[in-house]
């Protein structure tokens, strides 16, 4: 299962100063083709500013954006994730609170932005990779001669992943979870 930390790495965090006008850092996000920004007061994140707020504290509200600050508009209250949490757990966090954007912290410092964009991508690619293994198991199987009828596939409660065999492996290779955690696909 991935991490936050191998979900964000390489990409580059964009902030802002507290301060700026929602003009300024709208035109900074379309710039960098961003969703949202973390507001900075020096190292110290004190907000979140995004395309929601835009729409849902600017211009419903017939503010002007020009003369806005971006500290007034921003979301204060802020769930963040961790480097090392699981970005199924980004996921469901994300799903739970209702957003599309969480700022990774490792301890008060912040060391990246994770979108839901980023984890869908990450979902994709872990799905592929399952998809190319199940082909090669039954292209391995099919031409070895194996009768592919006794092989059934499993799949691991605790982190989805999927295995071919005629019973479930002892434990998951992936989240080291016992064979009475895998349940069968076919039956679900």
């Amino acid at each position: 299962m991935k991490t936050v930390s191998e979900v964000i790495k390489g990409r580059t965090l964009f902030t802002v100063q507290k301060g700026g006008t929602v003009t300024e850092v709208a035109r900074y996000m379309a710039e960098k083709k961003i969703g949202a920004v973390c507001v900075l007061d020096g190292e110290r994140m004190i907000g979140l500013f995004s395309e929601r707020d835009i729409m849902n504290r600017v211009v419903a509200q017939l503010r002007d954006p020009q003369k806005t600050v971006v500290d007034d508009v921003m979301t204060r209250e802020i769930a963040v994730v961790e480097p090392g949490d699981a970005f199924d757990a980004a996921l469901a966090k994300m799903k739970k609170i209702g957003c599309r954007h969480l700022p990774v912290v490792f301890g008060t410092k912040l060391v990246g932005m994770l979108s839901l964009r980023d984890l869908l991508q990450s979902e994709i690619e872990v799905q592929e990779e399952e998809i190319r293994w199940l082909q090669q198991t039954v292209a391995v199987t099919s031409t070895a001669g194996i009768d592919s009828s006794k092989y059934l596939t499993w799949r691991c409660l605790g982190c989805g992943h999927i295995t071919t065999a005629s019973k479930p492996p002892a434990n998951c290779p992936s989240c080291g979870r016992a064979k009475e955690e895998f349940v069968n696909v076919e039956e679900d």
